[in-house]
């Protein structure tokens, strides 16, 4: 017999980054089967011996916020063990930018900040006169509405004081009141419940303390609620080994393998107002989920993505927790009252080349939607916010998600693109993320649906 020993080239392992990263790769050898009779040489059977290449991290989700999270959580619930998925993110788990953005705590942001969770119809009507139509759009509004059920469901399994059950408020004013109407009847259409006798001009104006005629009509989905966002995330964060969340890490290049990914990588390191940027040696994963807003710049979304900053303003308002409310108008305000607190956000603006640092128009930014509190709230004229709060959220070309992997990859999938919808829309999405990477099979048609509809393939996705 003769035996041909194959070894795999071995990557660069990291040896400067955390301890959990630097093991070196253990060749695991797998002996084939005999080869058939006519590939016999001589007068026996060879075999052969290959070493595998066992990657540093067996899975890594670029992204430790609320969709990595969540993904995190449905790939271990399928099976994955928690010991093999790991994190990267630039900044720090469960902080997604440098203040705070909507549905995490800052210094004066209320714990209790869900938004907008209903399926709304500014997504709807742009939807349904896209490339998808009417039913591709009816299609994603049930993805979403499912996401909704399966967040609340998850949360009050952890613990039934993270929900707050007090619906949403979709309001309007006479000139976009046909707008509303068409909302009613879609979401009768969809089987969602709401009503339109629950808020006149005058329950608004009393509930919210808003201007008088500013809206005269909401339509109410009693179903909806408001979550304690950051209780949330860290319930699902404590299901995986503190030390697996490596902060501060930035991916620099990815290079897709035959079954593994090289990760180029640097380290953020913070001293006063200081900040160094470390060059990382490289290390190997087995698979890679990018679950962030833009902080990574891949060649394949650079052209599918635009990626915005989203404002919050807080103000002190005594008074009762109010549903959520978003208005139709083009700035996408929106706002609730949550411990006394008035949350207030909208004005959103394009991020200016890809830099993610600061806003450059934040201060014009911020008061419009100070301009637009004061009008709206009376009295807050003249109050000074208790703090401001910004983020980045993207959008892609058809304002669907991107979830799977391109046709060009193996081993790298995303789960990016939120269009303002991640609460909702990429919650479900990451229970779809173990079919997608063929983890589980789909459980229904519909999920069938769900994946091809929000796949990185997709017609609709390619630029015009």
């Amino acid at each position: 017999m003769i035996t041909v020993l194959i070894a795999f080239r071995q990557p660069p392992v990291g040896r400067s980054g955390p301890a959990s990263l630097s093991r070196k790769l253990r060749p695991q050898p797998h002996v084939l089967e005999d080869t058939p009779d006519d590939s016999r040489i001589l007068n026996g059977s060879f075999g052969i011996t290959i070493y595998k290449m066992i990657p540093d991290i067996p899975i890594l989700i670029v992204g430790a916020q609320l969709s990595g999270l969540s993904a995190a959580y449905h790939l271990h619930n399928e099976g994955i063990n928690k010991d093999d998925i790991y994190f990267f993110d630039a900044l720090i788990k469960g902080k997604a930018s440098q203040n705070w953005i909507p549905g995490t705590q800052g210094p004066e942001l209320p714990r209790h900040t869900k938004f907008v969770s209903v399926p709304d119809d500014s997504s709807y009507s742009s939807l349904s006169h896209s490339r998808i139509l009417k039913m591709g759009a009816q299609q994603y509004l049930r993805l979403k509405r499912n996401g909704v059920w399966l967040q609340r469901e998850i949360a009050e399994a952890f613990n039934k004081n993270l929900v707050r059950n007090l619906g949403t408020v979709v309001l309007s004013n006479p000139k976009d009141e046909n707008k509303l109407l068409e909302e009613f009847h879609l979401y009768k259409e969809l089987g969602f419940e709401s009503t339109l006798n629950e808020f006149n001009q005058e329950s608004i104006e009393r509930v919210f303390s808003t201007s008088e005629k500013s809206f005269t009509r909401g339509l109410f989905v009693p179903d909806d609620f408001i979550i304690d966002i950051e209780g949330y995330v860290n319930a699902l964060a404590s299901l995986l080994p503190e030390t697996h969340f490596l902060n501060g890490h930035i991916v620099d290049k990815i290079e897709d393998r035959t079954d593994h990914v090289i990760v180029d990588y640097s380290i953020k390191h913070r001293t006063g107002d200081q900040i160094k940027i470390e060059k990382q040696q490289p290390i190997t994963a087995g698979k890679v989920v990018f679950a962030t807003n833009g902080f990574f710049v891949d060649s394949n979304l650079r052209h599918l993505l635009r990626q915005y900053w989203n404002y919050v303003l807080c103000f002190k308002d005594e008074g009762k927790n109010t549903p959520n409310a978003f208005y139709f108008g083009r700035n996408g305000h929106y706002f609730t009252r949550q411990d006394n607190i008035l949350i207030v956000g909208g004005e959103d603006t394009l991020v200016d080349k890809n830099e993610f640092s600061i806003p450059n128009n934040r201060d014009q930014a911020l008061e419009k939607l100070l301009n637009w509190s004061n009008e709206t709230f009376p009295k807050l004229s003249g109050t000074k916010p208790l703090g401001d709060h910004y983020g980045v959220f993207c959008e892609t070309v058809d304002n669907l998600p991107i979830v799977g992997k391109f046709d060009t990859q193996r081993n790298v999938y995303y789960i990016v693109g939120c269009n303002g919808d991640g609460q909702s829309a990429l919650s479900y999405s990451a229970y779809l993320l173990p079919a997608i990477m063929g983890i589980r099979k789909p459980r229904s048609k519909d999920e069938k649906d769900y994946i091809d509809l929000i796949s990185p393939n997709r017609p609709t996705l390619r630029p015009r």
